[in-house]
């Protein structure tokens, strides 16, 4: 991924790849699906195989933006795994009834143009819905792996930034601290503490300036304070709306509410 480009510009280009994925799936059932029916004697219109995948692919884009957002909003630490996984089996349920309401009502939109009623339940509207939401349920968690994996992703990398090793002065002494290994950093004074594996060390600078060095890999949890998304182990919201974080080490640091939705 070249370097110079956003993080929003770097989820852009993967959603892009998982949606032409997608698109082309959709378009080797369709043809599959023809030549099936065309093999067993059928003379089924070849629009209405067209627009019956065209319609699913259309509604599982909508779809696609409300299962980004659950991604973003129900996921570890955030919410620990069992929750996480319960919540999202749930959710299963809205979304395939939403991909199958949207779909259907652009196929009856389509067949009217084509002068064909179209029947989506036959009389077994339950039977039906179970039948896609068999189909629809796989999906979900086949998108929410990936769009968690490009959340993931994009956290960690630097925007517009290549650097493996962050260069601190503290004292007589160089560290070169590699930047996956920092914990977390904290404003003093005119110095920023670095923390990582155990260690500390003071670096002559702004906590704004060591933010844009590390990158989108950290967050700002407070005015005075940073830490790497990926040390975040578990992420507790206080009644008065200031939250706390565990980091890989047991290190707990206390956030700001201000700077809560940075872990999102």
């Amino acid at each position: 991924m070249p370097n110079g480009l956003s993080v929003p510009m770097r989820r852009y280009l993967m959603l892009a790849v998982v949606i032409f994925f997608a698109a082309v799936q959709g378009g080797v059932n369709g043809i599959s699906r023809l030549s099936d029916l065309r093999g067993a004697g059928s003379d089924v219109a070849g629009w209405m195989i067209a627009v019956d995948e065209a319609s699913s692919f259309v509604a599982w884009l909508v779809c696609m933006a409300v299962i980004w957002r659950l991604v973003a909003m129900v996921r570890p630490p955030r919410i620990g795994w069992p929750v996480a996984i319960g919540l999202h089996f749930l959710a299963t349920i809205p979304i395939s009834l939403l991909h199958i309401g949207l779909m259907v009502l652009l196929r009856e939109r389509a067949y009217a143009l084509g002068g064909v009623d179209y029947d989506f339940a036959h009389g077994e509207l339950l039977s039906e819905i179970l039948y896609e939401y068999r189909k629809d349920a796989p999906v979900y968690f086949l998108l929410a792996a990936a769009f968690s994996g490009i959340q993931w992703a994009t956290r960690l990398l630097p925007e517009g930034v290549d650097l493996a090793n962050l260069l601190v002065q503290d004292g007589a002494v160089r560290h070169s601290i590699p930047v996956d290994r920092i914990d977390w950093a904290e404003a003093a004074g005119n110095y920023v503490a670095i923390h990582w594996l155990g260690q500390h060390a003071l670096h002559r600078a702004t906590l704004a300036a060591v933010e844009e060095k590390l990158g989108g890999g950290f967050a700002r949890i407070h005015r005075s304070r940073l830490v790497r998304r990926d040390a975040v182990r578990r992420l507790e919201t206080l009644p008065s709306g200031d939250f706390t974080v565990m980091l890989d080490d047991g290190t707990e640091l206390r956030g700001s509410r201000r700077f809560r939705d940075a872990l999102d």
